[in-house]
């Protein structure tokens, strides 16, 4: 008979031990090499996972919810203000300068200012839309930009009147700014300015905290009004909080 092997068998047992020296030394290779890709990895970055956060650690900083923390709107000096932060009533409007309705709710509060002088102040808040290019965005920050200048309120009424202009670019808000006096160099690094737009993603944060999703919105004290509102409504809410004390 013919044959394609002209050797012995190779013993079973000898074959099985063999396999299982084999089986055990690659098992101890992979955990090796496991331990020395975790040792790097943990060497350049700290990974963390909900139930590896030990909540009694003193260099684990829970960040707060902001939601959660705000009974009404931040009144700070950050923002433009009419008035006094100290007065004893606070109108806060969230607003935008490519917004219509927003433009005629702006006449019912300078009418309310200027009937009840010291005793109530009006503080802005910006909320024009998240997206760099648009009319809305580029307004906030030239606007804030006056406000670094001490002029928000004079630029803030050229806005507005030019509410209806469709092409608003750099040299738009340059000539506004020349229009009030403002120093042109400074206004125009200004509009690069980083820190300026930090203000109004700050204002866009907090609005969406207080569930903010439409605008004009207005705030008397913690009184908040969705939408306009008349001149009588605003009246009404305004001596209600005069009579309660104020803020």
């Amino acid at each position: 008979m013919f044959k394609i092997f002209n050797k012995d068998k190779f013993p079973t047992k000898i074959f099985v031990i063999a396999s299982l020296l084999n089986l055990i030394l690659l098992i101890s290779v992979f955990f090796i090499l496991a331990s020395n890709f975790t040792f790097t990895k943990a060497d350049n970055a700290r990974y963390f996972f909900k139930d590896d956060i030990n909540q009694n650690d003193p260099y684990v900083t829970s960040i707060p919810n902001l939601k959660e923390m705000l009974e009404g709107p931040i009144i700070s000096e950050d923002d433009p203000i009419l008035g006094s932060i100290e007065a004893p009533v606070v109108i806060v409007n969230f607003s935008d300068f490519q917004c219509e309705f927003c433009e005629e709710q702006e006449s019912v509060i300078k009418k309310i200012l200027n009937e009840y002088g010291d005793q109530v102040s009006y503080l802005w808040k910006d909320y024009p839309e998240l997206v760099s290019y648009s009319n809305s965005w580029k307004s906030s920050i030239a606007a804030r930009c006056a406000q670094e200048q001490g002029k928000f309120w004079e630029y803030h009424d050229l806005l507005y009147s030019k509410i209806d202009v469709e092409e608003k670019d750099k040299d738009f808000y340059v000539d506004l700014a020349e229009q009030i006096g403002l120093r042109k160099n400074t206004f125009e690094e200004c509009l690069d300015d980083p820190e300026i737009a930090t203000l109004i993603h700050s204002n866009i944060l907090e609005a969406q905290a207080l569930d903010i999703y439409g605008i004009p919105f207005v705030y008397v004290n913690n009184q908040e009004v969705m939408g306009e509102i008349t001149y009588e409504d605003l009246k009404t809410l305004v001596d209600l909080e005069l009579s309660q004390g104020g803020s």
